[in-house]
């Protein structure tokens, strides 16, 4: 027996001695998976809901605080995120795209535990080094909240993987209201963004046990009820060891070996998006910093709508690549890439014909003069938003290896686009290198998933056991054996 197969099977044996230790307890099974259509529509319902809500605490923190305050926040994010979502692994996606069960939930969660006290050790150190006073507090607050939000994670990955997008829908809703809610209030009675800021991090935590981790609970058919409340008959109770880390450490090792190029993946991600950042920082101050972030909080309002679309597509493309199934593959990507490409330049032209006012009623009138600066973030919105599709196409592919190299080209090239343009033209400049800086990516990714459909076609065909009559009948009927073929090799690639 070879590793995969050893690894699938005690994978498999762990959630069958779930399955019968909740038939003994007479406890529920595992809730049913929603439809593709009711997945895609709690996922935009949910998603464009947050991507308002995310954008309130923007505009909460200039409205409220000032444009200093709301700099420190986008700073506090520029500093965590490259940590926290690195030391993440990426592990979200291979839960939703892990169609064959090879790892247990308690792997991914022993995982996730083991990287994140690895990546607050790391994000303390940095800032304790280069930040101080309110600037510090505020940084500090900000990424024990992303830490907060990683631990979630792990049950959004669940959840997409067991295909409830509803539960997870409703999840950041409940996340971004009370952020909102926490931080307006706060804000209007003190004035106080230390405060305001804590209340963000308090409120991430409530949701997060109040709500994501029974939700666990409750996809893995623990308790029938979605609270999961203490005071169930003992048949409702929760069976809280169905949550329990599993230190299994040669499938943690096989599973730090599929995630570390993830991780790595996400850290130069996050710094070629943050780097414009760290440079408006030093060249600019936190003024710019933060209408800066003011306006390019509509990429990341976009953003959330763009990533619900690929994390409600994930498993579907997985499943089709597996399966060999090159056709609606394709069909499914192409359609993908219209949605989210589309996104970013409706929202380009929007920004054109419309984007002072926008900005004048959002913010202040002065924010009208930037109205450049928000066109060029939306075109860079496109650009982003077709890379994130790619992106999840090569993990659906398990194509992971071969973009280190690709966004370490970019991160050099936003790097480089940004000491050159933002000392001369400041906001401007961030803009054009978040838009140049992707380019390289796309284009050798969209090569590399080509050329994996064209070997799994090959491939299948070339194992499909046909009689001659059958093949001159229907050459592109897919047999049995083909689609077994098939699948051992998506697992392999």
């Amino acid at each position: 027996m070879d590793d995969r197969s050893h690894f699938r099977n005690l994978s498999a044996a762990t959630e069958g001695r779930t399955r019968d230790h909740r038939r003994a307890l007479g406890t529920p099974a595992e809730p049913r998976p929603l439809s593709l259509r009711r997945n895609l529509s709690w996922t935009m319902a949910a998603n464009v809901t947050y991507a308002a809500l995310q954008y309130s605490i923007v505009i909460v923190l200039q409205r409220l605080g000032s444009d200093v305050l709301l700099g420190q926040f986008v700073l506090g994010l520029a500093v965590a995120a490259p940590i926290f979502m690195s030391a993440s692994l990426k592990l979200r996606h291979l839960q939703a795209t892990d169609s064959r069960r090879e790892f247990a939930f308690g792997h991914y969660l022993a995982l996730r535990l083991l990287t994140l006290a690895a990546a607050v050790v790391v994000f303390v150190t940095v800032v304790h080094l280069r930040y101080e006073s309110t600037t510090l507090v505020i940084v500090l607050l900000v990424g024990l909240a992303k830490a907060v939000e990683s631990v979630g994670d792990v049950f959004y990955g669940l959840l997409q993987q067991r295909e409830r997008f509803d539960r997870l829908g409703k999840s950041k809703i409940l996340h971004g209201v009370a952020a909102v809610t926490a931080m307006a209030l706060i804000l209007k009675s003190t004035g106080d963004g230390v405060a305001a800021v804590a209340g963000f991090l308090a409120a991430r935590v409530i949701v997060t046990a109040a709500y994501d981790i029974p939700g666990g609970l409750w996809v893995m058919g623990s308790t029938s009820s979605p609270l999961a409340g203490g005071s169930l008959p003992s048949q409702d109770r929760p069976q809280w060891d169905v949550l329990r880390p599993t230190w299994d450490w040669p499938v943690l090792r096989r599973l730090v070996w599929l995630g570390l190029p993830l991780g790595a993946t996400v850290f130069l991600i996050q710094l070629n998006q943050n780097v414009p950042r760290y440079f408006l920082e030093e060249f600019r101050g936190l003024r710019e910093l933060g209408i800066f972030g003011a306006i390019a909080g509509a990429i990341a309002a976009g953003a959330t709508i763009s990533e619900a679309l690929q994390q409600a597509t994930a498993p579907r493309l997985a499943r089709h690549y597996a399966e060999g199934d090159v056709d609606a593959f394709r069909r499914l990507l192409a359609r993908l890439i219209m949605l989210c490409g589309g996104l970013g330049l409706v929202g380009a032209a929007i920004a054109a014909t419309c984007g002072r006012w926008i900005l004048a009623i959002v913010f202040t009138p002065d924010y009208a003069r930037f109205s450049h600066v928000f066109v060029m973030l939306m075109i860079a919105a496109a650009v982003l938003y077709v890379c994130g599709v790619l992106m999840t196409t090569l993990i659906a592919m398990r194509i992971v290896h071969s973009q280190l190299p690709l966004l370490a080209l970019s991160a050099t090239a936003a790097l480089v686009l940004s000491a050159l343009l933002i000392p001369r033209w400041g906001m401007f400049g961030a803009a054009v290198s978040l838009a140049l800086s992707r380019l390289p990516f796309l284009l050798v990714a969209v090569v590399l998933i080509f050329r994996g459909m064209r070997a799994v076609r090959k491939q299948t065909i070339r194992r499909e056991p046909r009689s001659p009559r059958a093949h001159s009948a229907d050459p592109l009927h897919l047999s049995e054996s083909s689609i077994g073929y098939a699948l051992g090799r998506g697992d392999a690639a």
